[in-house]
């Protein structure tokens, strides 16, 4: 596998001022993350899917996924993901303001690395996108 000059992370969510703070937020932590952005599940699909014979400079090495989305929701994005052979290995963290029990063991039995509820203010989002960085990045050694 190739060293990649790029870190990029999908964030698969319909709400554009999360993807707004986020982006600001992972470029305070480096330089060399990309936050890339669909705002639907169906249009999730169609980028992971067209986009399935990425070099390994242009896949994703991390997915952040909304569980609540319109035309296609977070679990079968999930779902579809894990079912796909040069998807399955990428780490996703769910994402979701759901406090439901359900939700969350549903995300884990779909294949979810992660479960973090949506923070709320920018505190929070930073502290999350902080947290990822330093995990993901710094610690990972599927990296």
């Amino acid at each position: 596998m190739a060293i990649q000059n790029k870190k990029i992370i999908l964030f698969i969510d319909d709400d554009e001022d999360d993807f707004l703070i986020l982006r600001g937020i992972f470029k305070e932590f480096s330089s060399d993350i990309e936050l890339q952005w669909v705002r639907d599940g169906e249009e999730a699909i169609n980028y992971l899917t067209q986009q399935g014979n990425f070099k390994d400079a242009e896949k994703p090495l991390l997915i952040l996924l909304d569980l609540n989305m319109p035309k296609l929701n977070g679990e079968e994005v999930l779902r579809q993901i894990r079912n796909h052979e040069s998807l399955r290995y990428i780490p996703v963290v769910v994402l979701s303001n759901s406090m439901n029990k359900k939700d969350v063991m549903t995300a884990y039995e779909l294949g979810g690395n992660s479960f973090i509820r949506k923070p709320a203010g920018y505190k929070e989002l930073r502290e999350m996108a902080q947290t990822l960085s330093k995990y993901w990045f710094e610690h990972s050694t599927l990296i």
